[in-house]
């Protein structure tokens, strides 16, 4: 849907690359979007911004273990690979020290 409104902005054709466009209009896309969040989310996790039972909930999400298996699974790990608390880690990660502190 972004890709298709950046094409009637700039009068382009519909297969046209966008990433261009997208910098030049100083847009982010919705992915990019995304990932600002998780890390403004985890700044302030890290700064000790977030309510204690915020915290106390994400800690416990990312620990929960239960009884059945789902380790070997591609739908569990796929899941997983969308939770806060592992994107977070990696995008803090990659994080670039002027901006964590």
């Amino acid at each position: 849907m972004q890709k298709k409104a950046i094409h009637v902005i700039n009068k382009t054709v519909y297969n046209e690359h966008t990433h261009n466009y997208f910098s030049d209009m100083k847009i982010l896309k919705l992915e990019d979007l995304y990932h600002l969040n998780i890390a403004k989310y985890m700044y302030r996790l890290h700064n000790g911004e977030l309510s204690h039972s915020t915290v106390q909930l994400l800690m416990i999400n990312s620990q929960r273990k239960h009884e059945y298996n789902t380790r070997n699974l591609r739908v569990a790990y796929s899941t997983h690979n969308k939770k806060i608390s592992y994107i977070g880690q990696i995008i803090w990660r990659n994080t670039s020290e002027l901006i964590r502190n």
